[in-house]
């Protein structure tokens, strides 16, 4: 039975090349191809989204409203940590394809010194390219952050012609793969060649995946397919799973983001907890590894200091645009004071809690958003993450580091009885023009199947022995016999 391929669900773009203003960009396709360098504003412009909304809402019934209250859970609103990480990531993507310039000759035969050298455990002196952690509490928006900063480009860019001349390559910019949550090297590799499969329509993970395929083989072939595809960011997120991981299996994953970074060149983004930290920092060589553009702490909002009280204070002005009471209620210091006290200022639970305070207000009759309410609300509905926001209030660093699970299990469970809570969705303008084009092109070279063995005098037979007996009754022969025809039972063994 022939296996096809799956049809590619990325977004396919034909690369349109640009003039660079640095000499080191310059001459390299696929940095070319990239788009501009974008500035702060542009940045945060692309980053921001904010739901549609109307006053003439507020005369909507109240189940109506109800339902218009989770507008405010796609609300986007970028802050200066998104805009830091977006130049960060910009910066790593064009230095780890720097040395990685397909149209050098020198450009094949470095990749397969790379490879071999995986392959045999060797270090050798490989591109220049750099890694980066990026942790913080969960609901911070460390993910949701990442996606839009990677969104803002295209996902795949096919070339065809560089400088008059043929130019096929396939070439994806980012990747975002989740850790397993049993730190599985073997799982993060099927992750891997899935993810790749779905964006691309290839059949890598059917090619490749074989029963007795051990980790270390599963890992070149992924090393092959990244350097093949000039994969330009590889993003790990929930790297906190390491901690839970068998003896030896994160040294192991840990050993191959590296070998990713020094040796192939494509730099590796490692996101999570602050669990992740202690993870990474278990043996210095793999955190002064990541450490290429600085460790990026995602903290949650702050109101220490007047110009953290300023982005505070911005941020929820512009949540609070989204009312649906029948009694506009204007944002005053009290009400953004408690908004702050029972939210530790964790963008998830602000914005949970205000939607949650405004049904409260609906369904009470009330329709006017309190202080009351949003006491009352936190009090009932954030029961499960209380003791992370209580750690959070003492500043008890050593509980934080163990409970923060407590904390991810809790703001799935925050809105009960409401709909399923949708990911945020972009507004098309900040998602980039592409071409559905045909499958890849240049895969890497599968490996040989494994021959078949015949085996010799050794009938065929089903799974389990109440199978094996039925089948015999069902011939009209005894269970003996059959487990004796079905080589369970040797020719001398005594009847039973």
């Amino acid at each position: 039975m022939s296996h096809h391929p799956p049809l590619p669900l990325g977004t396919w773009t034909e690369a349109v090349y640009r003039d660079q203003a640095l000499d080191d960009y310059r001459g390299n396709p696929l940095i070319e191809a990239l788009p501009p360098i974008r500035e702060s504003k542009e940045i945060a412009a692309n980053l921001t989204y904010r739901p549609a909304y109307d006053e003439g809402m507020r005369n909507l019934s109240p189940a109506e409203r109800a339902h218009a209250t989770e507008k405010v859970l796609s609300f986007i609103q970028p802050l200066s940590i998104h805009v830091d990480l977006a130049h960060r990531i910009s910066r790593l993507l064009r230095n780890g394809l720097m040395a990685r310039n397909p149209i050098r000759p020198e450009y094949r035969p470095n990749m397969e010194r790379g490879l071999e050298a995986m392959r045999a455990r060797r270090s050798i002196a490989g591109p220049r390219a750099t890694g980066m952690v990026v942790a913080g509490l969960s609901g911070v928006g460390k993910t949701t952050g990442i996606e839009g900063v990677l969104g803002m480009d295209p996902q795949v860019m096919l070339h065809t012609a560089y400088a008059g001349r043929p130019f096929i390559h396939t070439q994806i910019v980012h990747l975002i793969l989740q850790c397993p949550a049993n730190s599985s090297v073997r799982a993060l590799c099927i992750n891997f060649f899935l993810s790749v499969d779905k964006l691309l329509g290839t059949d890598y993970e059917h090619r490749y995946v074989r029963y007795k395929a051990t980790a270390e083989v599963l890992l070149s072939h992924m090393a092959r397919i990244a350097a093949v595809h000039s994969i330009g960011v590889l993003v790990i997120d929930e790297i906190q799973n390491l901690a839970s991981a068998r003896s030896g299996g994160e040294q192991v994953m840990l050993n191959f983001f590296s070998e990713l970074v020094n040796t192939i060149g494509v730099p590796v983004v490692l996101v999570g907890t602050p669990k992740a930290v202690d993870v990474l920092t278990r043996q210095f060589r793999h955190a002064r590894r990541s450490t290429g553009q600085g460790d990026m702490f995602w903290d949650r909002m702050s109101v220490a200091a007047p110009e953290h009280e300023a982005e505070w204070s911005f941020f929820c002005e512009r949540l609070w645009r989204y009312q649906f009471t029948k009694q506009a209620t204007p944002l005053t210091t009290e009400l953004r004071k408690a908004l702050y006290e029972e939210s530790q200022g964790i963008t998830d639970v602000v914005v949970k809690l205000y939607m949650l305070a405004q049904l409260r207000a609906i369904q009470t009759g009330t329709d006017k958003i309190t202080v009351g309410h949003i006491r009352t609300v936190a009090h009932d509905s954030l029961r499960c993450i209380k003791p992370v926001l209580d750690a959070l209030r003492r500043n008890d660093r050593a509980f934080l580091a163990k409970a923060d699970d407590v904390l991810s299990r809790g703001l799935k469970e925050i809105v009960l009885g409401a709909r399923p809570l949708q990911a945020p969705i972009l507004p098309a303008a900040t998602q980039p023009a592409a071409v559905p084009l045909e499958g890849p092109v240049m895969p890497p070279k599968a490996p040989p199947k494994p021959r078949s063995r015949r085996r010799r005098n050794v009938p065929a037979a089903p799974q389990t022995l109440e199978a094996i007996v039925a089948a015999g009754r069902a011939a009209g022969t005894s269970p003996y016999d059959a487990l004796k025809a079905a080589g369970i039972v040797a020719d001398d063994a005594p009847a039973a």
